[in-house]
């Protein structure tokens, strides 16, 4: 009996050594992540939305409504809007040596990680987890005051040190924020995990410290969507799979100041609607140039772009039944919205970075919006800011792109099940010239082949029908054959 147990103890321990060996070998770790359905966003909210009835009347739609409807109205249409609920990432983590529970909101636009600590005043009436730093035999207060003002929310309290579990089975000590008050409203969380590309203090950063003690040896991460399981994962350390080729889209990370090297950055070349994916320079695609930074950010469901793109793409909608709303009456520190009236005539949405775009689908960016009068119109999900100077791309970003973030390599990388998402440029410019020049190529090495080949062939039977001439002992001789037949 005893032999049988210390057999099985033996078996158990090798299967562990295995699944520790196996995993250490592998460097990455696939983590389940919560989908959490919110209209939160970090950024400024809008209640209103308003359209002048005479950019109505240019749309050819409404033209045969002109005497039933336009005479009726007021000159701008108002409706109330949210910019619809979308899917933010979270996941829980424990903090504490009590292994105090939270789900928060997992951020690329920011760097700190807090909790609402017990008895703070909080906005969110919903919240039951709080942190309560006396319960933890391992909390240490830094005395050091915490303060994050986002755009539509805030928090303030003092930063901790305590042993945190994210990502692992075991607890690191980190540094993070206990919030005494706070405006945080997102229905089943509690806080924000920054996952920022660079932190003053390599302790804030949960995928630093794991790297540090050697779990995984690379500080990227990606996080991978399934539309039809509706299942999200989180990749730390060794890349995906689907980062295995080397032909995948990718942008370089700014670094020309400060909020650059501290987020994810890079430079979008230009933004517009795909409605021709088979050539880029199709009068079907309406683009404009932009140049301008951009931030990966999984904390806001929206993209925010600046007011001079609007104006860019002003006249060009027109040819897809599109206008231009404004959050303002006077247009005086207005947002600005596209809105367009036939869903079918819509196109999909392009951002291009370098030499491709990438391509998001119009029934994802597209929401229903309704005026009143009959009038139902599309609003997408972008906003256009005056005195915005960096472009902010939101989480319905990364339920269409699996996104790598790579701080080793300076590089943000992308992937998609479906191969009409991403479009090459400099293929599409040159396909015809491409195919052509190939093909030329291919008939001249044919033709090469082939006299080579011929002349190759007479070469031989030139040798065949001359090799008697060759140097011989008199034996071999075809004058000895014939004079022996003789």
């Amino acid at each position: 009996m005893l032999k049988k147990i210390n057999g099985l103890i033996k078996n158990g321990i090798i299967f562990i050594y295995l699944e520790l060996l196996l995993r250490v070998s592998s460097q990455q770790i696939k983590y389940p992540l919560k989908i959490i359905n919110s209209t939160f966003s970090k950024y400024k909210k809008v209640k209103n939305i308003f359209i002048k009835t005479s950019s109505l009347s240019n749309i050819n739609i409404f033209n045969s409504l002109k005497k039933n409807i336009f005479a009726e109205t007021p000159s701008i249409l108002s409706s109330k809007i949210e910019i619809v609920s979308s899917m933010l990432f979270a996941t829980e983590i424990e903090i504490g040596s009590n292994s105090q529970k939270f789900n928060v909101i997992l951020d690329t636009g920011s760097q700190v990680l807090w909790v609402p600590e017990i008895n703070s005043t909080v906005s969110n009436k919903e919240i039951k987890n709080f942190y309560e730093p006396n319960k933890s035999d391992t909390s240490q207060n830094m005395n050091k005051e915490l303060e994050i003002i986002y755009g539509t929310g805030y928090c303030q309290g003092y930063f901790y040190k305590d042993l945190i579990k994210f990502l692992s089975n075991d607890k690191y000590y980190l540094y993070f924020g206990s919030a005494n008050n706070s405006n945080f409203d997102v229905e089943g969380t509690e806080g924000i995990l920054g996952l920022a590309r660079t932190y003053s203090n390599d302790l804030f950063s949960p995928i630093l410290t794991l790297k540090k003690n050697g779990l995984i040896n690379s500080a990227s991460f990606s996080f991978k969507y399934d539309k039809i399981k509706n299942e999200l994962y989180m990749y730390a350390g060794k890349p995906h799979k689907d980062f295995d080729s080397k032909n995948i889209p990718f942008c370089n990370l700014l670094s020309k100041n400060n909020y650059e090297k501290i987020l994810w950055a890079c430079e979008l070349n230009s933004f517009g609607f795909i409605g021709n994916k088979s050539s880029f320079q199709n009068s079907q695609n309406v683009f404009v140039k932009s140049n301008i930074s951009v931030i990966f950010d999984t904390g806001t469901n929206t993209i925010l772009l600046p007011y001079n793109l609007i104006f860019a793409l002003k006249e060009k909608l027109k040819q897809y039944n599109c206008i231009i709303g404004s959050s303002s009456l006077d247009d005086s520190d207005a947002i600005a919205f596209v809105i367009c009236f036939d869903i079918d005539r819509i196109p999909d949405i392009g951002l291009q970075f370098g030499d491709y775009i990438l391509v998001l689908n119009k029934y994802k960016m597209f929401y229903m919006i309704d005026f009143g009068y009959g009038i139902i119109g599309y609003l997408l999900n972008a906003q256009f800011e005056k005195n915005l100077w960096t472009a902010i791309i939101g989480q319905n970003f990364f339920t269409e792109f699996h996104t790598l973030f790579d701080p080793e390599n300076k590089v943000l990388k992308f992937y998609s099940d479906s191969k009409d998402k991403i479009i090459w440029i400099k293929q599409n410019y040159n396909s015809g010239n491409n195919f052509g020049i190939i093909f030329s190529i291919f008939i001249i090495l044919i033709l090469v082949g082939a006299f080579l080949f011929y002349r190759n062939q007479k070469k031989k039977n030139i040798e065949y029908d001359y090799k008697w001439m060759e140097p011989n002992d008199g034996i071999n001789s075809k004058f000895n054959n014939i004079n022996q037949n003789v």
